[in-house]
């Protein structure tokens, strides 16, 4: 039965020519090669096992009458010193703000608050611990605060502790009394053996089964179908299975976000309340300062909101945002599953890119089911584009597309920085589509300059943007943040970090201001970069690696300089971590050398076990329950909304 056009459009038949080789299946080891790999594999998941602890934050919910420096030092057995400190930026106004601190892994015997650094008054709403293996968070108490140095006084209020400084205080210093050292987030030392052990044993039987599997002859005809491109006939019989798949898995990741939505951060607080109190038009094109750049995808969510508020009340507003931005979500998704692409070629490559998409290490619970986070989908959509073949659209489908990568353009930059690559796919595919997608990302990058211009000349951006990048810390941060940790996990990572004496560099990479300089460690840090992405190439330079590595590249540089404090961490390294893994895809069927290309693949199915683990175990799925705020808002409508996270200080505020 043939096909209607617009399937055959959707998916056309990729049907290898007989005889044609599957690269793949040139990998398969002999027996004794195979029995390293399995053992080599339960090696490498024990000491990832052992090594990876869950990790302690102290948060801070404060406010400030000027603008200063929040420090905080942890005894660790050394005594208080710089070393074992971490600052941060502390703007001065109204509105509390929300500081979060990283703890060491050691037990902590007391801590030092440092408010300001310099005269003034700030109030302490709350001090928290949060554990990354999602426990339940721990309230310090206000009343355990003592002061030590240049404290004029300190009192309680409705509003929290009001602390006021000495009147030429320049060093201020506040002592948390804890009942008891705080505990490193840690597994006792027998769950941890016993869980390297269980780790050990099921990935190295795991992976003896696959490779027993694939050397007989019904896995090698498996496999070869596996790894072949697939038909139409059979593509689209499966493609409504896969999306009712992936939504299911998307659900199971938090399932109170798509049942109990909720708004997220400035998603309720900034967009959702501009919203409310501002015309169509000037909601559609606002521009948050402390961000700089345009987010239309953003706007149009708030304004959904909005309607929903109005239609149905104030408790199915962030109904509208949470769906809205889960439709964005879906859109990777149906670019792998709906068009011919020269990346996802076969059946293997498009469950590696589903996978990627959902379980990289790097897809932070932060970027999960909320609108002010879609702008990395979308720059996620706009990059998986550049590999669609555009040379059997339809005008319809050309339009379509040409629309859908300008709404990537406009919100936020992850897009519009694509516009070299775009140029370059040109001369990789020769498709004339090329031309016309970049010059409409191009002007989109245009736009966004001239808004972050706008505001940097009107308001000013947000100080902790750009100020603290250094040309060495940004490359010790490149590779911790966007290199190792999309391939293990931050808390292997940190692990790996330490092994090789790099520890101490990236707390200098991180600290607020820098600390000092890192010149060694960026050395080593740019040689193990390039060295990974030199590997990784293909025979030819017109290839799709090399537009992967022109991608890595591009969302490396430009999350160093303008993520919060120059350190990309959490969700500005979903994409450039997504990136690095499609480059290790790629390799396995395109790398220079055999054991290059298996490598690529034991490394890849690693990270990927990795994420699927830190999936669901997250400190980001908690928060107000929206439904009891509404209702407290109804009984005075004074009442200022929380909304998630659970230690976010701004509020909504709404009129009856």
């Amino acid at each position: 039965m043939a096909l209607p056009r617009r399937l055959n459009m959707a998916f056309p038949n990729h049907s290898p020519p007989p005889g044609a080789k599957i690269k793949l299946l040139t990998l398969l080891p002999d027996r004794e090669t195979a029995l390293a790999i399995a053992v080599f594999a339960g090696l490498v998941s024990a000491y990832m096992s052992v090594t990876h602890q869950p990790e302690t934050y102290l948060q801070l919910t404060i406010r400030s009458s000027v603008s200063s420096y929040v420090q905080i030092f942890y005894d660790i057995g050394r005594g208080l010193n710089e070393d074992d400190s971490r600052a941060l930026p502390l703007e001065g106004g109204q509105a509390f703000q929300a500081l979060r601190f990283p703890l060491p892994d050691r037990p902590i015997r007391s801590l030092r608050f440092d408010p300001l650094t310099a005269p003034g008054r700030v109030v302490l709403r709350e001090a928290t611990l949060f554990r990354s293996d999602g426990s339940r968070p721990e309230s310090i108490s206000l009343d355990s605060l003592r002061p030590t140095n240049e404290i004029a006084s300190m009192r309680l209020t409705p509003e929290g502790l009001l602390i006021e400084t000495a009147p030429q205080a320049h060093d201020p210093q506040t002592t948390f009394t804890l009942r008891g050292p705080i505990p490193p987030a840690r597994h006792a030392l027998i769950t941890t053996l016993a869980l390297g052990v269980l780790w050990f044993i099921g990935a190295a039987l795991a992976c003896s089964a696959l490779l027993v599997l694939l050397s007989t002859p019904r896995g090698k005809k498996l496999a070869a179908g596996f790894c072949a491109p697939l038909p139409a006939s059979k593509l689209h019989q499966t493609s409504l299975a896969m999306l009712l798949l992936l939504t299911l898995l998307m659900f199971l990741r938090a399932p109170p976000l798509l049942t109990r939505p909720r708004f997220w951060a400035e998603e309720g607080t900034v967009w959702f309340q501009h919203a409310m109190t501002h015309p169509l038009i000037s909601d559609l094109f606002f521009v948050f300062p402390d961000s700089g750049y345009y987010v239309l995808s953003t706007n149009v969510a708030a304004l959904l909101a909005v309607a929903a508020k109005k239609a149905a009340g104030l408790q199915f507003a962030p109904v509208a945002t949470t769906y809205f931005a889960w439709l964005i979500q879906l859109i990777p998704f149906l670019i792998i599953l709906c068009f011919k692409s020269h990346l996802f070629k076969s059946a293997w490559r498009m469950a590696i890119g589903y996978l990627i998409i959902l379980f990289a290490p790097t897809a932070t619970g932060e970027l999960w089911l909320n609108s002010i986070n879609s702008p990395s989908y979308l720059g996620a959509v706009a990059f998986l584009m550049l590999f669609v073949d555009s040379s059997t659209w339809t005008r319809r489908t050309t339009w379509i597309m040409r629309s859908l990568l300008l709404v990537t353009g406009l919100s936020g930059l992850y897009a519009a920085v694509l516009f070299p690559l775009y140029a370059l796919s040109y001369f990789v595919y020769k498709e004339r589509e090329r031309i016309v997608q970049a010059v409409l990302l191009a002007g989109c990058f245009l736009i966004q300059v001239g808004v972050v211009l706008l505001v940097h000349m009107s308001s000013g951006l947000e100080k902790t943007r750009i100020s603290n990048v250094t040309v060495d810390s940004a490359l010790v941060n490149i590779l911790f943040f966007e290199t190792v940790t999309p391939l293990t996990g931050e808390g292997a990572a940190r692990s790996v970090f330490r092994h090789l004496g790099l520890t101490h560099a990236l707390n200098l990479s991180t600290s607020v201001p820098r600390a000092g300089h890192v010149t060694s460690a960026a050395w080593i840090a740019f040689f193990v970069i390039a060295t990974t992405l030199i590997v990784l190439s293909a025979r030819r330079l017109a290839s799709e690696s090399t537009l992967l590595i022109g991608g890595f590249v591009t969302y490396a540089a430009v999350t160093s300089i303008g993520s919060l404090n120059g350190i990309p961490n959490s969700r500005y390294a979903f994409l450039p971590g997504a990136v690095l893994l499609l480059l290790l895809m790629d390799s396995i069927g395109s790398a220079r050398r055999r054991f290059i290309a298996a490598g690529a693949g034991f490394v890849l199915a690693f990270a990927l076990v990795r994420g699927a683990a830190l999936y669901r175990v997250q400190p980001f799925f908690s928060g107000p329950e929206w439904s009891q705020e509404v209702s407290m808002w109804r009984a005075n409508p004074d009442y200022g909304l929380r909304v998630w996270p659970v230690w976010w200080a701004d509020r909504i505020h709404c009129k009856p």
